[in-house]
């Protein structure tokens, strides 16, 4: 069940060392400064720039400058996949569960549209005195599909819920820098 992640060259050599690491832990907080990450980490301003640039060649982080003095650097989303790669099943687990909501949904809104129907139909004959009922038409196949969407829409909810709730043991956890 678990996932390969691929890593090429530069973000190996990224990863090779703690402080890289611990900067990449750092980032998953919030976007931090050069001067932030530098009382972090008690290290040289000059030295957390090169690991940054590291990071930022292996696209595990990007910079972001703003409109003031300030550069902030985050993590990208390949940083974030590798710190995090169980949100990437969650985000496909809910989204898969909303569609298969969305189908219920419809197949039971196309049950009440023929329920309407056919009650304004049997109006329309009662105003008309015309007292034979038009026979009761019941849609089983459409009962049944928004039945399997509904069963479908909450076993997909309760393994995302469970996904993101179960402990778990991210990569860059192992290491302790």
């Amino acid at each position: 069940m678990g996932e390969k992640i691929v890593l090429d060259s530069n973000t190996f050599k990224a990863l090779a060392s703690q402080t890289r690491l611990a900067i990449l832990k750092s980032l998953d907080e919030r976007q931090k400064t050069v001067s932030e990450l530098s009382k972090i980490m008690d290290m040289n301003k000059a030295t957390i720039y090169e690991h940054l640039s590291l990071l930022q060649e292996a696209g595990l982080v990007s910079k972001i400058e703003s409109g003031n003095k300030w550069v902030y650097y985050k993590l990208t989303w390949k940083g974030i996949d590798l710190l995090h790669p169980e949100k990437k099943k969650i985000v496909i687990l809910l989204s898969t569960s909303l569609i298969s909501l969305v189908g219920c949904i419809f197949s039971y809104l196309a049950i009440i549209k023929d329920y309407f129907i056919d009650y304004t139909n049997a109006k329309k004959m009662i105003a008309e005195k015309r007292f034979s009922l038009p026979s009761a038409h019941i849609d089983f196949s459409a009962i049944l599909q928004g039945t399997i969407f509904l069963i479908i829409f909450t076993f997909l909810f309760f393994l995302a819920v469970w996904t993101w709730k179960k402990p778990r043991k991210g990569l860059l956890e192992t290491f302790n820098p």
